[in-house]
């Protein structure tokens, strides 16, 4: 895998747990 797309992946998952905590509030 290249960096970009480590990059992308951590971007989403830190999004996709930020997104939860919300719900979850």
């Amino acid at each position: 895998m290249d960096e970009s797309a480590i990059n992308v992946l951590l971007t989403f998952s830190r999004d996709s747990l930020i997104a939860v905590v919300h719900i979850c509030k």
